[in-house]
């Protein structure tokens, strides 16, 4: 009988020590997976990702949504989730600064460069203006000074250089108000206060009757008059004439142009 109770024990115990060892090869396959599991995770940022949103979905439907958020609120996925949304937040806001700096530079750079084209314009106009001014106001400046230069002999001559003084005046009363609207022209280009014309142009050359009647008059006083004007920015020429009649005047003048007397 003990020996049969014995042989009842045998696969029992067998059983149970199989069982054993299929239990801890279990527990043992167990923690090495998970172990393998939690290390693939760290590596690997993807199946961390997708095995966070397991357990998530998995804990939302066992515990509810709420329960389930304030359980993974501190895990570095959604840590790294909130750091990731302020960052774009801030990024985006970022973004949207420098485009709208980029949409005021590219305001003032427009700008700018409708004002250049403008004052390029206008330089060139005025520099265009001034050019053909200058030309003409150094051609008629050289002008009158070779024809005064060369009508002083035959000023010089009495009574007959009376004519060509009046001659001369007339051209330089002529070339000064040319001037003088040239003057204008470059005061318009360049927006300034214009000048009154009437000044200059509107002077009247006297004739040459009413000019020798001036100086038979009173000659001294023409004389004084004349001076006065030449001596305005420096004295070149007496202030007074000499004491003499217009006889002593003729007699002076006869060794030089004794042809005339």
């Amino acid at each position: 009988m003990g020996i049969a109770f014995q042989q009842e024990l045998e696969p029992k115990s067998r059983s149970s020590s199989l069982w054993k060892r299929m239990k801890n090869i279990f527990l043992l396959s167990s923690l090495l997976g998970l172990l393998s599991f939690n290390i693939a995770t760290l590596i690997n940022d993807k199946l961390h990702t997708a095995a966070f949103n397991v357990l998530g979905s998995v804990l939302g439907d066992t515990l509810g949504s709420a329960f389930s958020d304030q359980i993974l609120s501190d895990s570095p996925t959604v840590t790294r989730r909130h750091d990731v949304e302020v960052k774009t937040k801030k990024l985006t806001k970022e973004k949207m600064e420098l485009v709208k700096d980029k949409d005021t530079l590219t305001k003032n750079n427009t700008a700018l460069k409708e004002k250049y084209t403008k004052l390029k314009t206008e330089s060139a106009k005025r520099s265009d203006a001034v050019q053909k001014a200058s030309k003409r106001m150094a051609y008629r400046s050289t002008a009158g000074a070779t024809r005064n230069i060369a009508s002083l002999p035959g000023e010089a001559i009495p009574v007959l250089g009376t004519a060509l003084i009046i001659g001369v005046t007339t051209w330089d009363i002529y070339d000064l108000c040319e001037n003088l609207k040239d003057l204008n022209e470059l005061n318009g280009v360049f927006e300034h206060q214009l000048e009154d014309l009437d000044k200059v142009c509107g002077m009247k050359v006297p004739t040459k009757e009413h000019v020798m009647a001036e100086a038979r008059e009173n000659w001294q006083e023409a004389y004084r008059t004349a001076a006065d004007q030449i001596n305005q920015i420096k004295e070149t020429v007496p202030k007074t004439p000499p004491i003499m009649t217009w006889d002593e005047i003729k007699e002076e003048i006869k060794e030089v142009y004794f042809d005339f007397f």
